[in-house]
């Protein structure tokens, strides 16, 4: 991919020649805009954009210009999020790198069929925690849904603000509620976090096994990213069923996360609260206490919860 096809949603009033570069299906990709079909496999072109056509002409041997529409990408109502609706020879690379088995992996049919289910859940989390929706509308670029047998659902440093998600054949509101938060702290974390060797006295890509002396294959980091990921699913699903926030039908499934989340929680507060003098700066337990003072209030607050049988 050229940097005119991923710069041009950056310009894209502005008309004139760039450089375009299509992938063995003939397909160009503009993040943030869309993609054409050439009908030219593997093609190094020269080609004119107009932005008022939203089209792209190219040289053709008999003289006559060839216009290629451009398929607009389409986009979760009133954010800038676009659905992947073709994998890119950018995103297959990547891809490769962060998925067993490549393979097996294809992107859903009709991505467009869940884009209501994904503003709803935006809509819930927006009610549940205004601040962090805020961030998430901020920094989520793109979402792309795929299948594949045994992947799990992911967000990577290296495809900043994208979210990849292995989506079920029942996906509704609830999964996209979790997976959002979920996918999206681990996005949102990292910006925080970006200069991570201030939250640590130990070195951060350190394993968690080297201080719990038990098998646990995380790195410090990640498990510091767990357990923010954790927080922030416990408190977006808890004000989700407190304020009865759409959950008709619903509420059994968003139950269940909510315990499953709070036992890990519990679980890793438990096992790296012992040894936070040894891995965290200042700055990085006073995180940590965050996350811990948050559960021991949901805790006191919901005794009913799950989750209180590993805090006792």
């Amino acid at each position: 991919m050229t940097l005119s096809q991923l710069t041009l949603s950056k310009a894209s009033d502005q008309s004139g020649s760039r450089r375009v570069r299509t992938d063995k299906a003939g397909i160009a990709t503009f993040p943030g805009i869309g993609h054409i079909a050439t009908g030219m496999p593997d093609a190094d072109l020269t080609a004119t954009y107009s932005p008022a056509k939203q089209a792209f002409s190219f040289p053709a041997e008999d003289g006559v210009e060839k216009w290629c529409e451009v398929r607009t990408s389409t986009f979760v109502p009133n954010t800038q999020i676009e659905i992947i609706e073709h994998i890119d020879p950018v995103l297959v690379n990547f891809l490769e790198q962060h998925i067993d088995a490549p393979e097996n992996l294809k992107i859903v049919d009709n991505p467009q069929r869940y884009v209501e289910s994904i503003s709803k859940a935006l809509g819930l989390i927006d009610h549940a925690g205004p601040d962090f929706h805020t961030a998430l509308v901020e920094s989520l670029q793109a979402i792309l849904l795929f299948q594949h047998p045994s992947a799990e659902s992911f967000a990577a440093l290296g495809m900043h603000g994208m979210l990849f998600l292995n989506v079920p054949a029942d996906a509704g509101i609830n999964y996209f509620v979790e997976e959002i938060t979920h996918q999206g702290g681990h996005v949102l974390f990292s910006e925080a976090t970006l200069n991570r060797g201030e939250f640590f006295i130990a070195e951060p890509e350190a394993a968690l096994s080297d201080f719990l002396g038990d098998s646990d294959p995380r790195s410090i980091y990640d498990a510091f990213h767990g357990l923010y990921t954790e927080h922030m699913e416990s408190q977006i699903v808890l004000a989700v069923l407190d304020r009865e926030l759409g959950v008709d039908g619903l509420e059994s499934a968003f139950r269940r996360h909510l315990d499953a989340v709070l036992l890990r929680h519990a679980r890793d507060l438990s096992l790296i609260g012992k040894f936070t003098d040894d891995i965290f700066s200042p700055l990085g337990k006073a995180v940590f206490m965050q996350f811990q003072d948050s559960y021991d209030h949901v805790i006191k607050e919901n005794p009913h919860l799950l989750g209180v049988a590993l805090h006792a």
